[in-house]
């Protein structure tokens, strides 16, 4: 067995299709199913189920990836080791984060971290709080920037606390919520709740974190939220509340939009600890290690 074969049946089941799985890894079609056939032949088993929609693994198949996973994940690691030997020189480092807030945490961390080191590739992987975690525990990922509660992950030396990360109301300058607001001992301007249900907000879907919250705060009031969008992307949501269509809520972490206000919910506001997750029992590059340092550096000077 080669290293290469364990990639293509790793793309497979991740793919869920062999034609998109050789699209992805630059091969026909026909050379990849001939490879399969010939692999599950070989081990005297079949590891995928062919279906109209694609293919779905066997219980064989199951066992073999979690097996094939590791052997991949022993395989880069040992490589890590090897360039590490030296310094940093090169390599790549794999980081999730969600869509979201990578439009604005990125940019000034992957301007500093290329400036110390060039030729280090940092791979990025967007994707939501869920899978994230997933692709963390399974060894995936070289880390990811989840927020808290988690859902998979344990917090434990695997994840450092980056920030609290404050949900607040994003309003276009100017919106008749600004009747409405009060200013804390801390100089942060805030609205309770139940005055800002009295206008209308975009809402997210019920499965992302900004979504529970706000029907969490609308059902604490006893309000039916005002909303004519309510399964909205966090950015869309965010878009909209920039031009004056609605209320919407977001992150303070996200406050370098243009004109429009971040308004604290309640006197006490509410806040979500944003973290830097790491594989557990996993070997940590130094060039994961550096970058893991100046995601710390820029969000504290930020």
């Amino acid at each position: 067995m080669e290293l290469k074969e364990i990639d293509y049946i790793l793309t497979i089941a991740e793919c869920g299709s062999i034609s998109k799985a050789a699209d992805k890894l630059l091969m026909t079609q026909p050379s990849l199913s001939q490879f399969l056939q010939q692999f599950e032949s070989h081990l005297g088993c079949q590891l995928f189920l062919r279906t109209t929609r694609g293919v779905v693994l066997t219980a064989a198949g199951e066992a073999f990836l979690q097996d094939a996973a590791r052997i991949q994940a022993i395989y880069r690691e040992a490589q890590t080791k090897l360039r590490d030997i030296n310094e940093v020189k090169g390599g790549t480092v794999r980081l999730g984060i969600s869509t979201f807030r990578a439009q604005e945490f990125l940019p000034p961390i992957l301007e500093k971290f290329y400036a110390l080191y060039p030729d280090v590739a940092v791979q990025i992987t967007e994707l939501d709080t869920i899978p994230l975690e997933t692709h963390i525990l399974d060894g995936n990922l070289d880390m990811g920037i989840v927020a808290f509660p988690l859902h998979k992950l344990r917090q434990d030396e695997n994840v450092e606390i980056l920030l609290n990360d404050e949900v607040v109301i994003a309003a276009k300058k100017g919106h008749p919520i600004h009747k409405y607001l009060h200013t804390a001992e801390d100089g942060r301007v805030w609205v309770s709740f139940s005055d800002a249900a009295r206008f209308e907000f975009v809402l997210g879907p019920v499965g992302t974190r900004l979504g529970r919250i706000a029907r969490r705060e609308f059902a604490a009031c006893k309000k039916i939220p005002i909303a004519r969008n309510d399964n909205l992307s966090a950015s869309l949501a965010l878009a909209m509340a920039r031009r004056g269509l609605a209320l919407a809520l977001t992150y303070s972490s996200v406050m370098s939009t243009r004109n429009v206000d971040f308004i604290s919910i309640g006197k006490e506001g509410i806040y979500l600890p944003l973290a830097l997750a790491y594989p557990p029992s996993s070997y940590r590059s130094r060039a994961a290690i550096e970058l893991s340092k100046v995601i710390h550096e820029v969000l504290a000077d930020s």
